[in-house]
């Protein structure tokens, strides 16, 4: 029951996430939002920066318990990026530069998590479908992966950091789209181009299961 109860205030919070910003949320706006009183969320959470990392904790986990279905489920390295690349965004959306400034500036613990998360897990993901998509051939083999897989975080966080998506009067899916496929033409072998192709119909107006 304990252990139920906390993930439940977890889960309330993740979802508050979504519209208030993880640099909002307060303890007492769940214990709102669930009905419960306030002492009851603070006898799981003694403090904001708990509550703030076990919040991060459970949302890297579910972003990377979905990155690694999609790796499993891909059939080549081009469709795990047809797969994956929402997820990553997404994350990236909720760690906007304010809340990473927050994170950085009041959780510390936090934020080495979200750092962790980027770049020892993200870089290795990267780079592991870079080194398997040249020996399917799909991709060039003179790609430099390791800088391409540091490359990449940063491409993944460019319409989050620089509001382009705002500026430009383009919306976030489209900016993400054109992103993505500046990524994978330039990178790809002829074979590769003819998956682009195939997946881009595929997948138009698609959403991941594995999100």
């Amino acid at each position: 029951m304990y252990n139920k109860t906390k993930d439940n205030i977890i889960t309330a919070a993740q979802e508050l996430m979504k519209t208030a910003g993880i640099e909002n949320i307060t303890l007492d706006d769940v214990a709102n939002e669930m009905h419960i009183s306030k002492q009851t969320s603070y006898e799981f959470f003694s403090c904001k920066a708990q509550f703030v990392e076990a919040l991060i904790e459970k949302h890297i986990e579910q972003k990377k318990k979905s990155l690694q279905r999609v790796r499993l489920n891909a059939t080549n390295s081009i469709e795990q990026v047809f797969l994956g690349w929402n997820i990553v965004s997404d994350f990236f959306k909720s760690m906007n530069s304010e809340a990473v400034n927050q994170l950085k500036k009041y959780y510390t613990q936090s934020f080495n998590l979200v750092n962790e998360f980027k770049n020892v897990f993200l870089y290795n993901y990267f780079k592991l479908n870079i080194d398997t998509g040249i020996t399917q051939e799909v991709y060039r083999h003179n790609i430099k992966t390791e800088l391409l897989s540091r490359y990449l975080i940063e491409i993944l966080q460019v319409p989050i950091m620089s509001n382009i998506s705002h500026k430009n009067r383009y919306g976030s899916a489209e900016t993400e789209d054109q992103l993505m496929t500046y990524h994978l033409y330039g990178i790809a072998t002829e074979k590769g181009i003819g998956l682009i192709r195939k997946y881009k119909n595929e997948f138009l107006a698609y959403t991941s299961p594995f999100q």
